[in-house]
């Protein structure tokens, strides 16, 4: 329920008073009395009043001179006073009763229903600027209290306000951005572009919708959602412009990592079809060997020691693409497990020199395999997957390297920032190389330097993956060097436990 607009009604002189109540006890409002000027004062300081009626001529105080401390306090100044008086008609006083703030000046005797008009058309004015008041508030508080960033500017693009959530998001206080330009906020991410399309909106008086890409007052970046719009006076004319935006960083990270997930999907789908497509190739060729020896033996009916040597070697480079295929199944599904055992480097050493003499020898290759000085011979450690990795490089160098050397080093360094010593097994050949961009890639599943299907060299590009997942099962790192058409480089850093 609204309260009662109030009247005041200021006269020395107590009969004036009653007249006045009296004219006025049609309405529905609240009138307050006062007999003097001060009297007049102390009332404002408890009620607001939407209208004043002084008596021009009073002792301590006139009319004229109540007005003027009425002007002259922040909180009645606007208020509307109405002059009444039987003693000054001329013309001076009735300037004078303007000059010092009236809005009319009614003389005695009066129409008590012109009176009445007026009063009435003063109090609507007052319902009205309270509504106005009340609608400002409003809106004040919902910009406030928004939980989207509100910034006004005038039509040059000076601050003139913004708002808490603007504040909180930007790092900066109203102080530091009201009467910046907008572009305090600019990171350099945004387009020129951008800017442009949104003025040449502006200036043709529509709204302009779009994203920035901000920078705080710390530096970071963030992502709004802006809605930028003229305001417009009762004659059409742009005289501010708001901008209301949104933080949608969180959503521009969620569909950047979806945007990745998907294109790591798309390459997973295309290394899959990949795999599928090498290994088709590889399986059928050793096939294809198997099948040709067979009917060769079949038509001949005699033994024939070459074809089946051929065959068996075609048989044992199956069964090693399928080895490779479960061991990188078993790597994926956490299967594999490690057990430390002594281990003697030289018997490792040899024990791979006889696996790889006939494919060094096929090839004229020169096999060199050494041990440090310093490096302990006794080791404790996974002795079956120390083997595999060495023998994982060293089948990768041979196949790769058509004359020249492949060489097998293992030597001890010191750990870096930590004080436990490393075992370091550096496998270097004289073959083709990687192309710089690709060296990277071929730790990746199912990657060669050149995974065509016309490649030179077989295999399905499991070696370096396995190699690089079981030394970091091990707790080591691996890396390589290469220069296409002078060789390569692999080194593996493994923890050394010493024994005696």
């Amino acid at each position: 329920m609204n309260a009662l607009q109030k009247i005041l009604i200021v006269d020395d002189r107590k009969e004036n008073l009653i007249a006045l109540r009296q004219v006025l006890r049609c309405l529905d409002v609240e009138v307050v009395e006062a007999s003097s000027g001060n009297a007049a004062l102390a009332a404002t300081l408890d009620h607001r009043f939407a209208l004043a009626i002084l008596d021009v001529m009073m002792p301590e105080m006139s009319g004229f001179e109540l007005a003027e401390h009425l002007r002259n306090d922040e909180n009645t100044r606007l208020l509307p006073i109405i002059f009444i008086t039987a003693a000054y008609p001329d013309e001076l006083h009735i300037f004078s009763g303007y000059e010092a703030g009236g809005v009319d000046y009614i003389v005695k005797p009066y129409a008590s229903e012109i009176l009445l008009a007026k009063v009435k058309i003063f109090l609507e004015l007052d319902s009205q600027r309270q509504e106005l008041k009340r609608s400002n508030l409003v809106l004040g508080r919902a910009v406030e209290q928004s939980p989207v960033s509100v910034l006004i500017t005038d039509t040059d693009g000076v601050i003139q306000q913004v708002n808490p959530k603007l504040c909180e998001l930007t790092g900066y206080s109203p102080g530091e951005l009201i009467g910046q330009n907008p572009r305090i906020l600019q990171s350099g991410e945004t387009s020129p572009e951008t800017y442009r399309a949104l003025w040449d909106t502006l200036l043709s008086g529509n709204a302009w919708r779009g994203m920035f890409h901000n920078k705080r007052k710390d530096g970071s970046l963030f992502w709004e959602q802006a809605v930028i719009s003229p305001v417009r006076n009762d004659e059409g004319a742009v005289i501010q412009y708001v901008a209301v935006k949104e933080d949608i960083s969180d959503r521009i990270r969620m569909e950047q990592d979806l945007q990745r997930a998907r294109e790591d999907a798309e390459c997973a789908g295309q290394a899959k079809l990949r795999f599928l497509q090498i290994m088709s190739h590889e399986l059928r060729t050793p096939l294809n060997g198997i099948l040709g020896a067979l009917q060769i033996l079949e038509y001949d009916k005699v033994y024939n020691a070459e074809l089946t040597t051929s065959a068996k070697q075609a048989l044992f480079s199956m069964i090693d693409i399928i080895d490779n295929m479960l061991e990188a199944s078993r790597l994926e599904s956490s299967e594999l497990s490690f057990t430390q055992a002594p281990l003697q480097l030289e018997l490792l050493l040899a024990t791979l020199g006889r696996m790889f003499s006939v494919a060094v020898q096929n090839k004229g290759l020169h096999l060199r395999m050494s041990l440090a000085e310093d490096l302990p011979r006794r080791i404790l450690t996974d002795a079956a997957h120390l083997k595999q990795i060495i023998a994982h490089l060293m089948s990768n160098a041979i196949k790769f390297t058509e004359q020249g050397t492949v060489e097998v080093r293992m030597n001890q360094e010191s750990g870096g920032t930590s004080d436990r010593p490393v075992l370091r097994i550096d496998v270097r050949d004289t073959g083709i190389g990687i192309d710089p961009d690709k060296q990277q890639l071929v730790f990746a599943l199912f990657t060669q330097g050149d995974d065509s299907l016309t490649r030179l060299h077989g295999g399905i590009g499991l070696g370096l993956t396995l190699t690089k997942r079981l030394a970091e099962l091990m707790g080591g790192t691996i890396g390589l060097q290469s220069c296409v058409g002078i060789g390569t480089t692999v080194t593996v850093r493994l923890p050394l436990v010493q024994l005696p």
